[in-house]
């Protein structure tokens, strides 16, 4: 006997209290579709929602469907992700729009998915008759992009800039840099300030060959956020899809939809935010152990020192118990001199963050 073959459904759930026609339509469609179906069984995202850990669940759900079905209508954040998920892991595609809704078909037309077809949802029957004539595809990632003929999970970065220039992205986005440098990896920024309008396939490409995929979220409050992290949401998807590591970082409190809630890095300040990113690529890009002449890593252990500052007699170890003789210990050097000269004087101080990289961060900016 055939296996049966699945349909997932994503749509925006039910608001408490509040009625929803697509809902409604979705779960009616789902019933009625099963009770004559041999073939396939079609499920919903809801039949997952008792689980210990929902968001896995829901994306080995659409691991093991063959067909994945999806309300639009609400462009909902879980839903885009999902949608992203699916057709990364080359899923047959079908999506809905209930266009009576004022605004719908409009907002889908001037969005980064307008070239995928949509089905029009309005009860039932219509979405019944989707699937019994397959109106769905596999194939509009093919259109976008070869990526057969793409070097996959390569060891570089592919970071989606926050599409405000806060404090945090300014920190964050600087971070990167000197990090990339410092280790020799390559990184790939998208940067909407600076290109308003990339293509689909440049987004495919890069994800595809990346090994780390960072995005970084528009906090709730913020003008065009909800378009903004519904197109972060989308990429995220098919970064998950694609199997790479991926970390989205978004200011507190950040109302993180449940698919990729566990993924997502909420932070009060720049501080916090560049420390949660550097334990992702330090675990990521460990530092290689440093090898002898014949090969062998160097150990290093902690050993006492024979002499400390007091057997060497210039003395005491901590400076605070001999302040009333610190001024006796003073050497004036040439570089004491010249700077008593100096004209003028630029005091830098930098966040605790940038400890390691203070050097190259100060000497980049002309600071001294």
């Amino acid at each position: 006997m055939a296996s049966i073959k699945k349909i997932f459904f994503a749509y925006q759930g039910r608001r408490s209290g509040k009625a929803d026609e697509n809902v409604d339509a979705i779960k009616h469609a789902i019933s009625e579709y099963n009770s004559h179906q041999k073939t396939y069984k079609a499920e919903s995202w809801e039949e997952y929602t008792k689980t210990d850990f929902i968001s896995q669940s829901v994306l080995d759900a659409i691991d093991n469907c063959t067909i994945f079905a999806s309300d639009l209508t609400y462009f909902n954040h879980n839903v885009l992700f999902e949608i992203g998920y699916a057709i990364a892991k080359n899923k047959y595609i079908v999506i809905f729009l209930n266009e009576k809704i004022e605004g719908v078909a409009e907002r889908y037309h001037n969005s980064f998915l307008k070239d995928i077809k949509y089905q029009e949802l309005t009860n039932s029957q219509s979405i019944q008759k989707a699937f019994q004539n397959k109106d769905y595809n596999n194939d509009w990632m093919q259109k976008c992009v070869k990526l057969d003929t793409l070097t996959p999970k390569s060891k570089g970065i592919f970071y989606i800039e926050s599409q405000q220039p806060n404090q945090a992205s300014l920190d964050l986005t600087e971070y990167l840099n000197l990090y990339t440098q410092d280790k020799s990896i390559s990184i790939v920024t998208e940067n909407r300030s600076e290109v308003q309008y990339r293509p689909i396939n440049w987004y495919f490409s890069n994800i595809y060959q990346a090994k780390i995929i960072l995005v970084h979220f528009l906090g709730s409050n913020n003008i065009d956020s909800f378009k903004a992290n519904a197109f972060n949401s989308f990429w995220s998807g098919i970064a998950c899809g694609f199997g790479r590591d991926v970390l989205l970082v978004a200011p507190a409190k950040y109302k993180a939809p449940l698919d990729y809630y566990d993924i997502m890095i909420q932070y009060q300040d720049s501080g916090q935010l560049i420390e949660e990113v550097e334990k992702l690529l330090d675990e990521k890009y460990p530092t290689p152990p440093k090898v002898d002449e014949t090969g062998e890593d160097i150990k290093y252990e902690e050993k006492e020192q024979e002499f400390n500052l007091l057997k060497l007699g210039v003395g005491c170890e901590i400076a605070e118990h001999e302040r009333e003789k610190l001024l006796d210990y003073f050497v004036p050097t040439f570089s004491y001199d010249k700077a008593k000269e100096a004209r003028s004087t630029i005091i830098t101080q930098t966040d605790r963050f940038y400890a390691k990289f203070s050097c190259k961060f100060i000497l980049n900016n002309r600071l001294c």
